[in-house]
């Protein structure tokens, strides 16, 4: 009978051992292509896209093409590829309403195109030769994302940063 207790003994370790290293994969980082941002909510990656980082410069640069006097979006994620920049903001002390009514309408810009819905906000124009776009995503629990582009390369834009495009690169875990 000993021996039989030490065979389950040493068996129950290596089924523990292994348990354990499983919880330890799954619980580690998250694929490559996403970024978490809160509430199980994620971001993911296209491709050629990788995180970059968040420079006095990068935040100058978004708070004066995206973060009026009237908004409270800091950034949160500075995402670059070769034909583009992307910005991940996480809106704070507002509401999806009042970030629509900041967002329409800017008068120094070529308006492109426009969505709004009651979860979806997308507006897209030109600044002299950069196309940039911007979208607000109210998700179910009534967290708001903001995403912001720049480009100069006009293709890449009317095929990547469409109201669509972006609301779908948005996923609940």
């Amino acid at each position: 009978m000993p021996g039989l207790l030490s065979i389950i003994y040493i068996s129950m370790q290596r089924l523990l051992v292994v348990f354990l290293g499983f919880i330890f994969l799954q619980c580690s980082t998250p694929p490559e292509n996403e970024i978490p941002l809160f509430n199980n909510i994620v971001y993911h990656l296209d491709n050629g896209e990788s995180i970059g980082d968040i420079t006095p410069n990068t935040v100058a640069l978004y708070d004066s093409l995206f973060n009026g006097p009237n908004s409270e979006i800091p950034l949160f994620r500075n995402i670059r590829h070769r034909d583009y920049t992307l910005f991940i903001g996480l809106p704070f002390n507002t509401s999806y309403e009042q970030l629509i009514k900041n967002k329409s309408g800017k008068s120094d810009t070529l308006l492109i195109a426009e969505t709004i819905t009651d979860s979806f906000f997308f507006t897209k124009y030109r600044i002299k030769n950069t196309t940039a776009s911007e979208c607000v995503v109210k998700i179910k629990d009534k967290s708001l994302v903001f995403i912001a582009t720049l480009s100069n390369a006009e293709n890449k834009t009317d095929s990547l940063f469409t109201s669509k495009n972006l609301y779908n690169r948005i996923s609940t875990k």
